[in-house]
């Protein structure tokens, strides 16, 4: 009984590329979307043949997102995807140890808030809304603090969850940044770049009278162009506008702060001022927002992308660019990809 697919519900045998029945489809969506086994509700429409159309399979995906299990699941979704559980133990002498349940709380009701909204990556990378605590408010210069966490909007100074207080605090040693962790998170994590070779910690010098902490990077990584120069660095830089605290600054160790630099993207270069810049250069370009439909492709789909998905990804890709993660799914469980065996679709 064990053994049985009518037991396990998942799709195991069938020829590659066929289209799968309405039971399969039903567990499909409810792993997909809800994190577990289809319940009897959703069992009845495969039954009465609700899940053999593609608008039926929309219209049933419509409902299951507004589930509290679907804001859950996308819950582990961007934590996987952005690291978060980083948060649980932040590990910095100088951020005391009881504010990190706040880290994780604030950035988990970030992500759902975009989710159950009706929102996308466009305001991951550039809303204007953060969640603070009592904890989190003197990092943003927010007094009287908050008795509980609340949702605040902030000025221009700040815009997206890149820019929010918990990944700073992350990607930094007491006042200095960490150039290097903030490029490459970006890179992995947003435009899913390889860093291959990048899984030691880089030592850097001690940095000289008036000497900023880009002009060390910047003369510490001169050999390594193509990794430093030409990608981790330049992104790492633009967030150079904020201290290992958080906190804005013009001047380090008695240098002027230059944020302003320059990428090559998939689409072409783009030059930048600074961080809110580069999050509205990421949110109109193509990269971030392909990047994005693979990340959740594959974890809906539970396998690696490979070249053969690519037509599916730009086509996601251009959703996510003007649509919310809700609507992204939609797009997903309507694609060939989702609806048949893997292997080659007729």
């Amino acid at each position: 009984m064990l053994q049985s697919p009518l037991f396990l519900y998942r799709s195991e045998l069938g020829a590659a590329g066929a289209p799968l029945d309405g039971y399969e489809v039903a567990s499909k969506l409810s792993f997909a979307l809800l994190g577990t086994t289809p319940d009897d509700a959703l069992l009845a429409e495969a039954a009465a043949g609700a899940l053999d159309s593609v608008d039926g399979i929309e219209a049933t995906t419509r409902e299951l997102l507004e589930r509290p299990e679907a804001v859950a699941v996308m819950a582990d979704f961007h934590r996987q995807l952005y690291g978060l559980a980083r948060y649980d133990d932040l590990g910095r002498a100088d951020v005391p140890a009881t504010l990190n349940p706040e880290l994780a709380a604030v950035t988990a009701r970030f992500f759902d808030s975009i989710f159950t909204d009706g929102e996308g990556l466009r305001e991951i990378l550039t809303s204007s809304r953060a969640f603070v605590g009592p904890g989190l408010a003197p990092y943003y210069g927010l007094s009287p603090a908050p008795v509980d966490i609340e949702a605040r909007a902030f000025d221009a100074s700040r815009a997206g969850y890149f820019m929010q207080a918990p990944f700073l605090l992350a990607y930094g040693r007491g006042t200095e940044t960490d150039i290097i962790g903030r490029g490459a998170a970006i890179d992995r994590q947003v435009l899913c770049v390889e860093l291959r070779g990048h899984t030691t910690l880089l030592l850097l010098p001690a940095p000289g009278p008036g000497q900023t902490e880009r002009q060390v990077v910047e003369q510490a990584t001169p050999t390594c162009g193509g990794c430093h120069a030409g990608s981790i660095d330049p992104l790492g830089f633009a967030f150079e506008g904020f201290d290992g605290l958080a906190q804005p600054r013009t001047m380090d160790n008695g240098g002027a702060v230059v944020t302003a630099a320059a990428y090559g993207f998939e689409d072409g270069p783009r030059t930048f001022a600074d961080a809110r810049q580069l999050m509205t250069v990421l949110a109109d370009g193509t990269q971030a927002h392909t990047c994005y439909a693979k990340k959740l492709a594959s974890y809906a789909l539970q396998r690696d992308m490979a070249e053969d998905d690519r037509p599916m990804l730009t086509a996601l890709g251009a959703v996510s660019h003007d649509h919310s993660l809700k609507e992204l799914i939609v797009s997903l469980v309507r694609d060939p990809a989702f609806r048949a065996r893997p292997g080659s679709v007729p």
